[in-house]
């Protein structure tokens, strides 16, 4: 008792009040999330994406969709029921794991504001069509693997070694499956060499420890295209969908888009031309307070290097922005990616934005704007009506409805 009250008493009243409305926040969030993957369990683009196999040979994006039939085949479950209890699980893996991270990095008010941002927790909450996307296995493996480097701090001798062999074998085996499940994942596999360097610092073996698994991940990229499916493919999986009773809705979307794999994208860049503009403002509205609460989060020696590496991770994520429509789950993934990294490797405990008492009343109007006032779309055609005071406090607070 005497050692809890002491660990306790070591947390400053703003962290203690953060995570207490960062564990309401997050139980909100939580049941909202898991309702909305249940009202949209026959939708083409979130479930038929992972309903994706082997049935008809290798083909991209079949991996998990494999393992939920080899589940289906061995205990009889409907394939939809296996996915929504793994998503419910990989879900829990997020939001528990956010939470430990923020335990022990002692999460702030700043903190908490980013947490509750439109590009983070609330993004498939905001754009219900967002939800229970493929990416969530990538933010799942990601935290699991930060939490594995955050305790290592509480481990003695040979630690260092010990954890990069664990990395090395967590990555050989993550890294690959991530892109075999979708490969548009290969594009953010770059932060967790992120985390790696900021864990492990600046050094050869902490490169390594990535490099191979990253090769390995290429060779699955190089597979995902050479085997990226046809319109054969998309009948073949449909039939396999419909011989088990399973909705004919769920082959609109994610697996008839895989019939158009050689499609020309020149009316995607047409369109990501123009709507640049609104493009760099969403992106400007995400990644500057990211970028601020990096610098303010680290030592000065050290901050010049975290924001360059910062920005070197998204410069892969470049190309999808070009090929892909759904730039709202790009500025999703990279945002949520970065702000985990950031957090966990923090090194200031208290963040100092308030200089002056007269500034408190700009700075908590300014958090008030950022979190209610604005939205971040999944899909970039609904970027050319983008209007910035259309959600508001009363909406954010209804989007929690959870009946």
């Amino acid at each position: 008792m005497t050692n809890r009250k002491s660990i306790i008493s070591t947390y400053s009243e703003e962290t203690i009040v953060s995570l207490a409305l960062l564990a309401l926040f997050l139980y909100a969030a939580y049941s909202k999330t898991i309702l909305l993957q249940h009202n949209y369990h026959l939708h083409g683009w979130s479930t038929g994406d992972w309903l994706i196999n082997y049935s008809t040979g290798f083909n991209r994006r079949g991996l998990i969709g494999e393992l939920v039939f080899d589940i289906h085949r061995w205990f009889n479950i409907n394939p939809v029921s296996v996915i929504l209890r793994l998503r419910t699980f990989i879900y829990q893996i997020i939001f528990i794991s956010f939470f430990i991270i923020a335990i022990k990095k002692r999460l702030g008010f700043v903190e908490l504001v980013l947490a509750a941002a439109p590009w983070g927790l609330m993004f498939v909450i905001h754009d219900e069509l967002a939800i229970a996307r493929k990416e969530i296995i990538l933010i799942a493996c990601l935290s699991i693997f930060i939490l594995l480097n955050i305790f290592k701090n509480n481990d003695g001798k040979n630690k260092n070694s010990t954890y990069l062999n664990i990395n090395f074998i967590y990555l050989l085996v993550c890294l690959p499956a991530l892109v075999l499940i979708h490969e548009g994942l290969f594009f953010f596999l770059q932060f967790f060499l992120l985390a790696l360097l900021l864990f492990e610092g600046l050094n050869r073996k902490a490169l390594f420890t990535f490099l191979t698994p990253y090769c390995a991940s290429i060779v699955a990229l190089g597979a995902c295209y050479v085997y990226r499916g046809d319109q054969h493919t998309v009948d073949a999986l449909c039939t396999s969908l419909t011989n088990l009773g399973l909705d004919r809705s769920l082959c609109d979307g994610a697996i008839a888009n895989i019939g158009e794999s050689g499609k020309d994208f020149s009316p995607r860049l047409d369109t990501t031309i123009k709507l640049l503009p609104a493009l760099i403002t969403v992106c400007l509205l995400t990644f500057v307070p990211l970028f601020a609460y990096g610098f303010l989060a680290f030592k000065q020696q050290n901050r010049k290097t975290v924001l360059l590496l910062s920005a070197f991770v998204l410069i892969p994520t470049l190309p999808l922005y070009f090929v892909a429509a759904d730039w709202g789950r790009w500025i999703h993934i990279s945002a949520i990616c970065l702000f985990l990294i950031l957090l966990s490797t923090k090194e200031v405990d208290k963040i100092h934005f308030i200089r002056h008492d007269a500034s408190l009343g700009l700075f908590l109007l300014a958090c008030y704007l950022y979190i209610f006032q604005w939205k971040l779309s999944h899909y970039s055609g609904r970027y050319d009506e983008l209007q910035w005071f259309t959600n508001g406090f009363h909406l954010w607070v209804r989007s929690f409805n959870l009946w």
